[in-house]
């Protein structure tokens, strides 16, 4: 399987764009922001009708524009298939397999089996329950799209008897009887019990195939160091992946929890509230694992899916966006060797060279920027994630390179460049006086040099966010800087903790000049909001002694 050509109207940065691709290795080469991500995100919700980046659809469709289409054309044994999604916001989407329409968009699911592996499955490790479980039915949904039906059908119970729950929770609290009545509860139970444990074998039957294939693809990646572990951690005893049985577990389960349910006005026993449970060694990898552990684990969940697929007669495209800028060298070859044979290969990355070096797959093509096709790397190229003494050699390259192609040239004696370098010599030399005026060959400021590259590489908005971190008493004041700190920046939403409620409270007043002061140091568009928040509350149940009375409980004085 493969894909032959990528359509994209209105998605996101594009208003048009048209790619053509072919089996075997492809690297997509830019600058950050031109948009490569968006091409493999929109391979993505073909294959998952969804977005790894974003939970909703808005923000897929290109400013401006009413909806997006994605036509994806794939090739499977020898034999072409267009699909075609309509993305909505706020409607139903609407889709198109071989140019005619389907009833539901589900239905396209499984035309295109796809593992992609990108910055923000790092979750994976990291983050909640909700990425693990996304990351297991999204799998499952490629072994078996009839799964997809199956969960469709659960997530649409769960949201029924979660309003009826939050009704009843809601007229009680107030002391009324109307929207109490729980006598239909029973009914949404029954759908849960069968429609849940139909999901919970099937990610039990999943866990089973796929654990292996985690702790081979680990062992691969991290060349040994530490031995990983995946389970599946249910909220009902499980003692079998059997249908029936896991049905019976989970009505006696809604029964035993019917009262507390109620009183939250929530389900608290299902699928929907598992997890997939991650350990390296005997420890949870969560809270456990280093950046490199957690980056090196989440990349062996998308190569375990990837093999599993293969392993059962599957053969996924496999993509992989912006994977190397994050693993040392040793893990940049073994990574390039464990994904050699894919029948499809789709790597991104913003530097030709950190990819070149470690994606050498037979017959790999190059293309850069808007789609153009290179096979050319740019002189001077280096890499984003470069810091301290590399960074220093990148920069001295760049000024080197700029000296040598700024500056006038002459021949040697002998007029004979070839043999001069035959002799030893450099063939071409550069003149030996710059003369008395500015010169490209004058000894360079070293900020200046650096300024120039940032420039050049495109760092411009990465450079600001990290201006906003280090610099935060030049860019807010000594005052606010003294009672206050940066805490993230993420899509230009500021975190800002205050030491106090009150200077918590003051800095609100303060967000709009804040904001500007902010845009006049580092740019406009690098800091849109501001999150401010007061410190965390201490916790009032522990301490050697007691005494009655709450107290104050802020962090005022």
């Amino acid at each position: 399987m493969y894909v032959r050509r990528l359509e994209l109207v209105d998605f996101r940065s594009y208003e048009r764009v048209e790619v053509d691709l072919e089996p075997g290795g492809a690297v997509l080469v830019g600058p950050n922001g031109v948009g490569k991500t968006n091409l493999v995100e929109a391979l993505g919700y073909v294959a998952t009708l969804g977005s790894h980046r974003v939970a909703t659809d808005a923000p897929l469709v290109r400013a401006g524009a009413g909806s997006a289409v994605i036509r994806c054309t794939i090739v499977h044994d020898g034999r072409e298939l267009l699909v075609e999604l309509e993305i909505v916001p706020g409607k139903a989407n609407r889709a198109r397999l071989g140019r005619s329409p389907v009833r539901r968009a589900r239905d396209v699911l499984g035309a295109l089996r796809l593992v992609l592996f990108a910055p923000e499955d790092l979750e994976l490790v990291r983050g909640d329950p909700a990425e693990r479980r996304r990351y297991l039915d999204d799998l499952l949904v490629a072994r078996l799209p009839r799964y997809a039906g199956v969960r469709a059908d659960y997530e649409r119970v769960v949201k029924q008897r979660n309003a009826l729950l939050r009704t009843a929770y809601l007229a009680r609290k107030t002391g009324g009887t109307r929207g109490g009545d729980l006598s239909t509860l029973d009914v949404w139970d029954t759908h849960l019990a069968q429609h849940g444990a139909e999901l919970l074998a099937g990610r039990l039957e999943l866990v089973a195939a796929l654990a292996p294939h985690v702790t081979k693809a680990y062992d691969a990646v991290a060349a040994g160091k530490g031995a990983a572990a995946a389970t599946y951690r249910a909220s009902v005893p499980v003692d079998t992946p059997d249908r029936s049985a896991l049905q019976a577990a989970l009505s006696t389960a809604l029964a035993e929890s019917r009262q507390s349910e109620v009183e939250r006005g929530v389900t608290l026993v299902g699928p929907h509230r598992d997890d997939l449970a991650l350990t390296l060694g005997d420890l949870p990898a969560k809270g456990y694992a280093s950046h490199g552990e957690s980056w090196s684990y989440a990349l062996a969940l998308r190569l375990a899916a990837y093999d599993l697929l293969r392993a059962e007669g599957i053969e996924p495209v496999l993509v992989l966006d912006d994977v190397f800028a994050e693993l040392d060298g040793g893990r940049r070859a073994r990574l390039a060797d464990l994904v050699g044979g894919a029948s499809q290969l789709l790597v991104t990355c913003a530097v030709p060279r950190t990819c070149r070096r470690s994606c050498a797959v037979p017959g790999t093509r190059w293309r850069r920027g808007e789609c153009g096709v290179s096979t050319e790397e740019q002189p001077g190229e280096t890499s984003a994630s470069q810091a301290g003494p590399e960074l220093a050699r990148a920069v001295l390259d760049a000024a080197r390179a700029r000296r040598q192609a700024a500056a006038p040239q002459r021949r040697t004696r002998s007029g004979n460049d070839a043999a001069d370098a035959a002799a030893g010599g450099g063939g071409r030399r550069l003149r030996g006086y710059s003369g008395p005026g500015p010169d490209p060959r004058d000894p360079q400021a070293f900020g200046d040099v650096l300024a120039r590259l940032v420039k050049a590489r495109g760092w411009q908005k990465p450079a600001a966010e990290a201006t906003v971190f280090g610099a935060w008493e030049r860019v807010v004041g000594p005052d606010i800087a003294k009672h206050s700190r940066p805490l993230k920046l993420d899509d230009g939403e500021l975190t800002v903790e205050a030491e106090s409620t009150a200077w918590a409270t003051q800095l609100r007043l303060l967000a709009a000049s804040l904001l500007q002061r902010i845009a006049a140091e580092v740019g406009h568009n690098v800091v849109r909001k501001l999150h401010i928040h007061g410190p965390a509350a201490p916790s009032w149940s522990r301490g050697p002694r007691r005494v009655r009375g709450r107290g104050p409980r802020d962090t005022y004085g």
